[in-house]
């Protein structure tokens, strides 16, 4: 009983640590890249040795890659479950899903300002704007049934870029809008841009 009661303490424990070395490589991240980033600073940053460091990561790729993973697991987790459109009114996007994309980028600011930031991955940029694209097209399909795939892919991919490019600024610049401006002002662009999908192709 007594092991099962401390399991819980020692979870809490590598939870703590593991704070502590992603907070260090944000950090460091902030810096410099990946490449001049070496496991001996980040432990000395982090205020761990190397023993504790190589047994939750490989190396500090690793590392980079579980903080993505994590990050585009909880996104995907959002979208789950959150609608794209609202059903009965289809030229409108559903405010909720903006909304909730917008909160979750500035839950995690901290982490989304580096890895969408200058040294960024872009194959982890590749990932989170396709995130939600099976969702949106498969939703928009079944809203404009004579639009082609390949018109909703466009305009998927149109809005998607887009709309990371505004987080990106956000995150580089707070004080240029809010993310109530960008929830808005995201909100009428798709609004009136997904008129495209019910015009006929010519």
């Amino acid at each position: 009983m007594e092991k099962k009661a401390a399991k819980p303490r020692e979870d809490q424990r590598v939870r703590l640590t593991k704070q502590m070395i992603q907070g260090a490589f944000l950090e460091l991240l902030n810096q410099k890249s990946i490449q001049n980033i070496t496991v001996k600073e980040l432990c000395e940053r982090a205020g761990v040795n190397r023993g504790t460091f190589y047994l939750h990561y490989h190396d500090v790729y690793d590392l980079l890659d579980q903080m993505q993973k994590a990050l585009l697991a909880e996104l995907n987790a959002l979208l789950d479950g959150t609608p794209v459109l609202f059903i009965n009114t289809p030229r409108e996007t559903s405010g909720a899903f903006i909304t909730a994309l917008v909160q979750f980028f500035d839950n995690n600011r901290e982490l989304c300002a580096v890895l969408l930031g200058e040294n960024i991955d872009k194959k982890f940029l590749a990932a989170v704007i396709d995130a939600p694209r099976d969702k949106s097209v498969r939703e928009y399909r079944a809203l404009f049934p004579n639009a082609s795939r390949q018109k909703i892919e466009i305009f998927y991919y149109f809005i998607a870029w887009g709309f990371i490019g505004l987080i990106q600024q956000n995150l580089r610049h707070p004080s240029a809008f809010s993310f109530k401006t960008l929830v808005s002002s995201a909100e009428r662009i798709i609004t009136e841009g997904v008129q495209f999908l019910a015009e006929p192709d010519g």
